[in-house]
């Protein structure tokens, strides 16, 4: 119906009648006859451009559109902002329109608080504006805008909320061609936050966008589908998952969701074994991309979460617990608490492990995200605390697991864990390996200590015999069965491992 009245209105040159279609189905056409569009825009007479200005900001979305990034000329903007504050009652889908294209330009330059916050200003427009003409065409956009600045400002809720928002107004009446891109959008976020089975069941089987080029409206949208069915992958066990995320596709590497494939090279690595590769990978990343991925920044949360996860995995803690402790890094990100909570448990301190993972399930309001990781780690800490896992621990772990598809949890589950398991899973314990090794906590004698802090003291071998007032053979043979005591390998493990015994 759409499509007729559009078509049959330049078929005829009634522009006014035009003017009435786009306003109620200019997005709509835009994603399924962009053609059509062209030849509005193309046709119509200087005139109606000044009698309706709304349409030059149409034709240049059209035209941005066909950029490999979607920004609007700043002119144009400008020039559509003045007219909308002038008058003296604007349509609220105009104002939403001004919001939708600064929270694009913010987003784009990495400034997702800003742009969260001027998502907050447009929902609050849709919650209380009496003035919702063009709404069912309008809003599956602005709000599926709003989601992303909100998930990449590391308000997860809000975001499921805001896509939610998004489909239903995709919904009315005919289902809006956004719709697709919505559910992908909102399976993306949940992905992020490990509940891959509710991803996987808002995600289509088919790619149909997937061959479609640069130079329409698909383009700037089927990033978060592709990159959520790589990390729905990733979670199920998929050691291919890596190959899904496509990280030197240019729609990918200009969009928003430019981390999403090195996010999930890392969790991929902990399947495949590739955890030094996924280092060296991801390493190169946060360097090459340190103004898109600061340490305050959910992006930067989650990259340095998986960076200090993958060397947690090939046992190195020291390196581990830097960049997990990064000073300034968002603590909003449940991932990050997560790697501290395992970090305490690799290093031998379970108590403090299950203690972060109770205490994280409500900081900052944030929803409780990777379900199935946080239940296997807190039933791996609570047997190496106590020496066993309470019945109703290993019912919750297998829950978890099966409810979220979150099998990569398992990289935490030693053999023994996965024993208790066993009978609860029908053969998905093989499908990840065990990844981390915690360590005991040993305690030191007081001849240890005293070499331990002499270590921390003494510059050389013979200054720390000196110290102690014995050989320098005997201080060799002392600093030997530390290091094997510790796990440490050189004199700053060592002394680093101390203090953490400490």
């Amino acid at each position: 119906m759409h499509e007729h009245r559009l078509a049959q209105s330049v078929s005829s040159g009634d522009w006014d009648a035009v003017a009435v279609a786009l306003d109620e189905s200019f997005f709509f056409h835009l994603f399924t006859d962009p053609d059509l569009i062209d030849r509005v825009f193309d046709g119509a007479p200087s005139e109606w451009y000044e009698r309706y200005p709304r349409a030059v900001m149409s034709r240049e979305i059209a035209r941005a559109a066909r950029r490999p990034v979607m920004l609007l000329d700043a002119d144009v903007s400008t020039r559509f902002a003045a007219w909308v504050r002038s008058q003296s009652a604007p349509e609220a889908r105009d104002v939403l329109g001004m919001r939708a294209a600064d929270m694009r330009g913010l987003l784009t330059a990495g400034r997702y608080r800003e742009a969260a916050a001027v998502a907050d200003g447009a929902a609050d427009l849709i919650r209380t504006t009496t003035s919702t003409a063009g709404f069912p065409d309008v809003l599956p956009l602005v709000l599926l805008q709003c989601g992303t600045a909100k998930l990449l400002a590391a308000e997860l809720e809000d975001a499921v909320s805001m896509y939610s928002d998004a489909l239903r107004w995709a919904r009315v009446g005919v289902e809006h061609p956004a719709a697709r891109y919505v559910r992908e959008h909102l399976a993306l976020a949940y992905a992020l936050a490990g509940r891959y089975r509710e991803a996987r069941q808002l995600l289509p089987e088919v790619d149909a966008s997937a061959d479609l080029g640069p130079g329409n409206l698909h383009f700037h949208y089927r990033q978060a589908g592709r990159l959520a069915r790589a990390l729905v992958a990733v979670g199920a066990g998929d050691v291919r998952a890596g190959e899904l995320s496509e990280p030197n596709r240019a729609d990918v590497a200009a969009g928003v969701w430019w981390w999403v494939p090195a996010h999930a090279r890392a969790r991929a690595a902990l399947v495949s074994g590739t955890q030094w590769a996924a280092i060296h990978d991801l390493g190169s990343v946060l360097v090459a991309e340190r103004t898109r991925c600061g340490s305050r920044s959910f992006v930067g949360a989650v990259l340095r979460a998986d960076l200090a996860t993958l060397h947690q995995s090939v046992g190195d803690l020291r390196q581990a617990h830097r960049i997990a402790h990064t000073p300034g890094l968002l603590n909003r990100w449940g991932g990050l608490g997560l790697a501290r909570a395992r970090q305490a448990w690799l290093s031998g301190d379970p108590e403090t492990a299950m203690a972060l993972l109770r205490g994280d399930e409500s900081a900052d309001g944030i929803p409780i995200d990777h379900p199935a990781e946080r239940a296997v780690l807190y039933a791996a800490a609570e047997l190496s605390a106590t020496g066993s896992v309470a019945e109703h621990t290993i019912a919750a772990v297998a829950s978890a697991l099966e409810s979220s598809e979150g099998w990569i949890g398992l990289a935490q589950a030693s053999a023994a864990l996965r024993e208790s398991l066993a009978p609860l899973l029908d053969g998905q314990l093989e499908q990840v390996p065990v990844r981390f090794a915690p360590r005991s906590r040993p305690k030191l004698t007081r001849r240890e200590r005293e070499v331990l802090e002499g270590l921390a003291r003494s510059a050389s071998i013979p200054e720390l015999a000196q110290a102690l007032h014995v050989s320098p053979n005997t201080v060799k043979s002392h600093v030997r069965a530390l290091y094997q005591k510790l796990g440490a390998h050189t004199r700053e493990e060592a002394l680093w491992l101390g203090r953490e015994m400490s």
